[in-house]
């Protein structure tokens, strides 16, 4: 099967809110760097072939101290996300 394509980007889609960080938290959520950066799965239930995404939140940090949100998903389109196989 051949590698799809993966798209970032910023969070302001649908896909970001909070209701879809995909639960138990403290088993779908990791930090790295001393807690700079979290990576959270965001799980929006359909479609199911791609409902699972990943929400990055990284520096730089803007003027209020928040760190840049992104998310990273299957596909140029923005359209899917990733299942589990």
């Amino acid at each position: 099967m051949p590698a799809a394509a993966q798209t970032v980007t910023s969070c302001d889609r649908w896909e970001a809110r909070a209701e879809n960080l995909a639960e138990p938290w403290e088993e779908m959520s990791r930090t790295f760097a001393n807690g700079a950066v979290r990576i959270a799965v965001i799980d929006v239930i359909e479609p199911a072939a791609g409902a699972l995404h990943l929400l990055i939140l990284s520096p730089p940090y803007s003027e209020l101290g928040e760190r840049q949100c992104r998310m990273n998903q299957r596909g140029r389109e923005r359209i899917c996300g990733y299942s589990l196989r």
